[in-house]
């Protein structure tokens, strides 16, 4: 397993190689630096890239992956400190098959990035509130949970306005098995409103209905076996 960090010209800045990795990159980091891990017959990577983001399991068929660092605007949906400062310890290695295939929350990838498909679940929608980072796709499925509010970190969600043909996509970029999904809707009242229902559709053509109560509690729609 390589994980190597390059500058927005693709020189490298820093290399770790090894079976697992976990290491400290002491440097600071600049507009157009990314971190790009590859491996070989390596498909699901256990990784958290900041301290301040959580550990997850992604899937990357190509046995490789990026991540683009975070400046500017898209600062805005981190935690405060994400990715600053000159100590930056980042963890990375092979899932085993119980963290790959055992029962977990198989949407959480706070590592996702808008446009990007190399690495799943990836999150994208048909419309994005004013095209803001504050309201992209990813921050639905980055497992922060706080709703009461709108915004920046830690309010940050998926938006689309009132609109009445929004559509959003997770795409596992491999079969899974779901037994329940869990939403948690944006409720910063009485500035919100909220969806009353949805229909979910799996790429095996089934759909199911949700329907929702305006109440910031995760509500679950159980799948039948």
């Amino acid at each position: 397993m390589k994980l190597r960090i390059l500058d927005k010209n693709n020189n490298e800045l820093f290399v770790k190689q090894g079976l697992k990795i976990d290491c400290t990159y002491e440097s600071e980091y600049s507009a157009g630096d990314k971190i790009y891990i590859s491996a070989n017959n390596c498909y699901f990577f256990k990784i958290q890239l900041d301290s301040a983001l959580k550990e997850t399991v992604v899937y990357a068929p190509s046995g490789s992956f990026e991540y683009r660092i975070p400046t500017e605007v898209l600062e805005r949906i981190y935690e405060e400190g994400a990715f600053a400062g000159t100590e930056h310890r980042i963890r990375v290695s092979e899932a085993t098959d119980e963290e790959a295939y055992g029962e977990r929350n198989i949407s959480l990838n706070p590592y996702d990035l808008q446009g990007q498909k190399r690495c799943y679940p990836h999150a994208y929608a048909n419309y994005v509130t004013r095209g803001e980072p504050c309201f992209f796709e990813r921050n639905a499925i980055d497992g922060v949970l706080e709703n009461k509010g709108h915004g920046n970190f830690p309010y940050h969600s998926w938006a689309g306005g009132a609109r009445d043909d929004l559509e959003y996509y997770v795409d596992f970029g491999t079969e899974v098995e779901v037994e329940k999904l869990v939403f948690y809707l944006r409720a910063d009242f009485p500035h919100d409103t909220y969806w009353k229902n949805i229909d979910i559709e799996f790429s095996d053509g089934e759909i199911v209905t949700a329907n929702f109560e305006g109440v910031a509690d995760g509500q679950e729609v159980v799948l039948k076996a």
